[in-house]
């Protein structure tokens, strides 16, 4: 005991050790967890928000220590605390949150710009104050037209077009560029005229209200010619709200699905409503964490949309007329991909990656033919379209389709084999040399180039061999356009690649769009339509008929380039 009139050290706070041996153990291992997370493979997709997430708790760990354990008085706790809150304030007095990029790092933007949804409102005065004139329109489907979500039959091909990629001689022509209503839908294109969905504010009732809208502009102009809205928002902070399908034209009508259900009919000439259903409510199911994405399928005299409904209401068919249900079939989640149509054993048959994997349904009634289970993470995000090899003209390639995922999933390649009356679904191989998160990809001379994550990669498709990877184009969109890839990257350039399984060749690029785009381009013609969620452009290009380059003036691309030999998990 100490002496009378003795203070003991142990309890005077002017004094008292501070142990930092503890809060640097947890920086430490915060920081040793965050490095531990970013060098495993195969889990890009989770990579940012298990480190965020980590980064966060460990923030809050050491403010509660310097806060509760650490024994400091308290000017001495609020002048270490101090500064970082000011940031903070300052930081978000400054910025303000503006959705997630595909590798779900958080996008910030000035808190004093103007928002998508502003600029959409003063360019949408500017319009509705000039005289609309009267337009014939032809929805007659030609060899170079692009009719809906990537193209004739789903498969991502203008092979009509043959591009000139000399683009620094002849320079894409940009045409027009205005802004647009939020969303990640896609543009049809048929004669002079395209489609697309946007998140808008129309009038109902002398009030404006939200909805989602399907819009026809004017190829050459961007002049809008007709409108018509369905009220509702789907709304997603992170992954950003609006329209994720894209319309399709069909004998002179407009199909489009919509993000938080309804299913529209149009009359394609001027934008009148000839039926609709809500496929959420017509099938008891509920909307998608990131919305319904799937474009419609027109066969037949149906079409066909994944609703996910349970109890064999996952894939259902409407007359394409009338809008009555026709059948419906499979009890799975929905995806978001959309249904296709191809040949398997001879017969056709309906093929959609939806939640549960990849799944063939009987056209005449719906019904579940075969499976294979291929779930992309917990929220099942399969985006990228299925690829049967007999449509892209593989050798060998029938009953046999190509897929892939993010999320830990991967590509694999399915053979769907006669089983007695029945089918079954059996894997040929399986690689996570390829994990596709958002975009689809493209199969050339038995070999398919896709972004793995956000780099360009190319698989041999017989056995699944990588050939090489190189080029880093974010989370964005490909398409093949004649004997040349296009992509779409997420910053808003778009490049020429030419398909070589030798090597990345890298033709071309230019900056089309200046902010994350998701969007699948479209081309028609000459006419190259891009877009994202808050501004849309068409540009002219050159074609090989009218100016042929040199075969060696399209220089190699100086971006980083792995041999397959030297491949890493990415």
């Amino acid at each position: 005991m100490a002496a009378s009139g003795e203070l003991n050290p142990q309890d005077s706070p002017a004094t008292k050790k501070v142990h930092w041996l503890r809060p640097m153990l947890w920086l430490i291992v915060g920081i040793g967890l965050i490095a531990i997370i970013q060098a495993l493979p195969h889990l890009w997709s989770m990579k940012t928000v298990v480190s965020l997430g980590i980064g966060f708790l460990t923030s809050i760990a050491l403010v509660l220590w310097v806060l509760f354990l650490s024994g400091l008085r308290w000017p001495t706790k609020l002048g270490i605390l101090s500064p970082f809150i000011l940031a903070l304030v300052v930081f978000f007095s400054l910025f303000r949150f503006d959705g997630l990029y595909g590798d779900m790092m958080p996008r910030f933007v000035s808190r004093f710009a103007p928002t998508p949804e502003q600029q959409l409102a003063d360019y949408q005065k500017e319009q509705d104050a000039k005289e609309k004139k009267e337009t014939s329109i032809d929805l007659a489907i030609g060899p170079r037209d692009w009719p809906g979500y990537l193209g004739e039959n789903r498969q991502g091909i203008q092979p009509e077009v043959m591009l000139n990629p000399d683009w620094e001689t002849h320079p894409p022509k940009e045409l027009w560029r205005h802004p647009v209503g939020l969303g990640w839908s896609s543009f049809a294109i048929v004669g002079d005229y395209c489609f697309t969905q946007e998140q808008r504010s129309i009038q109902q009732d002398g009030k404006p209200v939200d909805a989602e809208v399907v819009v026809c502009y004017e190829v050459k102009t961007g002049e809008e010619v007709w409108k018509f809205g369905e009220p509702g928002r789907f709304a997603e902070p992170m992954g950003g709200d609006g329209a994720r399908a894209t319309p399709v034209v069909h004998q002179g009508r407009i199909y489009a699905q919509l993000a938080y259900g309804p299913l529209l009919c149009l009359e394609g000439s001027t934008g009148e409503l000839l039926w609709s259903v809500n496929i959420l409510e017509d099938n008891d199911a509920k909307n998608l964490h990131w919305g319904l994405s799937g474009s419609p399928l027109i066969y037949e005299e149906m079409v066909i949309v994944c609703a996910g409904g349970g109890d064999g209401k996952s894939l259902v068919a409407y007359h394409k007329l009338t809008g009555e249900k026709l059948w419906s079939g499979g009890s799975d989640q929905a995806g978001y991909s959309s249904p296709l149509v191809t040949n398997i054993h001879g017969e056709p048959q309906i093929v959609i990656f939806n939640g549960i994997g990849l799944v063939g349904h009987d056209p005449k009634d719906g019904k579940q033919l075969w499976s294979f289970p291929w779930r992309a993470g917990p929220e099942r995000v399969t985006c990228s379209q299925p690829m049967p090899l007999a449509d892209y003209g593989v050798k060998d390639g029938e009953n046999k389709i190509f897929i892939s995922a993010s999320y830990g999933a991967g590509s694999a390649l399915v053979e769907i084999q006669k089983e007695g009356d029945g089918f079954k679904a059996v894997s040929a191989w399986e690689s996570m040399r390829l994990k596709s998160k958002f975009a689809s990809l493209v199969i050339d001379e038995g070999y398919v180039y896709g972004l793995n994550e956000t780099i360009l990669t190319c698989l041999q498709l017989e056995k699944g061999r990588p050939m090489w990877k190189g080029g880093r184009y974010g989370y964005g969109q490909l398409i093949q356009v004649g004997d040349l890839i296009l992509i779409q990257a997420e910053d808003g350039e778009v490049v020429l690649v030419r398909p070589n399984p030798k090597k990345h060749e890298e033709l071309a690029t230019f900056p089309a769009l200046s902010s994350k785009t998701w969007n699948v381009p479209a081309l028609a013609d000459r006419y190259l339509i891009v877009r994202n969620d808050r501004e849309a452009a068409c540009f002219e290009l050159t074609l090989q008929e009218e100016e042929t380059p040199e075969a060696d003036e399209s220089p190699n691309s100086e971006a980083e380039e792995t041999p397959a030999s030297e491949e890493t998990s990415e």
